[in-house]
């Protein structure tokens, strides 16, 4: 009995961490293994706080990318490397160690209110 109280927690221990593995193991052996994705997003507003323009900068490792996002336009960065966009999906190939497009947000909506006031003697 006091074996199985041992043995049986570093049986589930091991299963659940192997269990964990198998899908990272699939991915890498399914082919090419994805690029990894950074995005940021820039806001410009006018003076009262307004929004004037959003758009998005996403960087990928090279290789053939496929992305998606909703936007206007969209356009690369740092290399001369055709870019195209058919509805939301945005498609390009790169020998470019880190390759980086914009993509001119069509409807953006800011998740925070900021306001100032200034009061002049008192």
């Amino acid at each position: 009995m006091k074996i199985l109280k041992r043995v049986l927690p570093m049986a589930l221990a091991s299963l659940l961490v192997l269990s964990s593995a198998i899908p990272a193991f699939a991915a890498e052996t399914s082919g090419t293994a994805p690029s990894k994705k950074e995005e940021v997003i820039y806001i410009t507003l006018d003076a009262g706080g307004t929004l004037k323009s959003s758009y998005v900068v996403n960087s990928f490792s090279g290789g053939n990318i496929t992305d998606y996002g909703d936007y206007a336009s969209v356009k690369m960065l740092n290399t001369s490397d055709l870019i195209e966009q058919n509805g939301d999906t945005i498609t390009f190939s790169t020998s470019a160690p880190k390759a980086y497009y914009q993509g001119e947000l069509t409807d953006t909506e800011i998740p925070w209110n900021i306001s100032l006031r200034y009061y002049l003697d008192g």
